[in-house]
């Protein structure tokens, strides 16, 4: 299967897992938020995730504490393991 094909699909799963954790609300996430999750989940750091995107490690930051707000996640909560568990 190629490659982009695969990205496509793990990018619908993370959407998927996230809009099932919500119930029946949708947190609007973002393309850009939905990358990030992507990555996340795939134990990417906080730099790689920057680099992989071309952002800088501030805006990665910030997105992910953008999807934090939306998921209802707590300053404790672990955001990949939050989205591998849903």
């Amino acid at each position: 299967m190629p490659a982009f094909l695969v990205t496509v699909m793990v990018v619908q799963s993370v959407r998927l897992l996230v809009l099932a954790s919500m119930g029946h609300h949708d947190p609007m996430l973002t393309t850009a938020e939905l990358d990030v999750c992507r990555l996340v989940v795939q134990g990417l750091t906080l730099k790689e995730i920057s680099i992989t995107l071309g952002k800088s490690v501030s805006n990665v930051s910030t997105v992910r504490g953008n999807i934090r707000k939306k998921l209802g996640l707590e300053q404790d909560d672990v955001l990949k393991k939050t989205l591998l568990e849903k």
